[in-house]
């Protein structure tokens, strides 16, 4: 850890965030400066750990742009797929839009893709037309559903639902 907080130490992004932290967010995001503009979503969580001196999102630790693709080639030796990928990456790291990159990854990953369920998705089947017609015989409602016969231009009439109103 103590070489993510020096190299944290000489990054101008975190010491601006760090800075940003300490002062306070501004009420709206056109006043924060352009670079920290992708932590506005996170800005009411983010803080500074006491123990470690390192910028958190909740338990999690905000990752240096430098390094984020060093931790999502450790997080993707589990080979599980997108889903698990980001699962795993919330539960201790945070960097704006991870996950995007955790999905862009997760597909690169030839491993990945060999362990996705490899049920095509079924085709959609072609329905016959339906017609819905509500007739009056007798004070009675009677609610007509008619499909269309491919062998004839006529409309067959499959059954009716009686429905006193």
């Amino acid at each position: 850890m103590s070489w993510r907080k020096a190299a944290a130490s000489t990054d101008p992004e975190m010491t601006l965030l760090r800075e940003q932290i300490l002062a306070g967010f501004p009420n709206e995001k056109c006043n924060l400066q352009a670079a920290l503009r992708p932590y506005w979503c996170a800005r009411d969580r983010l803080a500074i750990d006491e123990a470690d001196d390192v910028i958190v999102v909740g338990a999690r630790v905000v990752i240096l742009k430098s390094i984020c693709a060093a931790v999502l080639r450790d997080l993707i030796q589990m080979h599980k797929g997108a889903i698990k990928l980001r699962q795993r990456a919330r539960m201790s790291v945070y960097w704006p839009k991870m996950g995007v990159d955790v999905a862009y990854t997760a597909r690169s990953c030839k491993k990945c893709a060999k362990r996705l369920p490899s049920h095509p998705p079924e085709p959609l089947k072609p329905h016959k037309p339906l017609r819905v017609r509500l007739k009056n015989k007798m004070g009675k409602s009677i609610l007509l559903f008619q499909i269309h016969n491919s062998d004839s231009t006529n409309l067959d009439s499959n059954f009716t639902t009686e429905k006193k109103t």
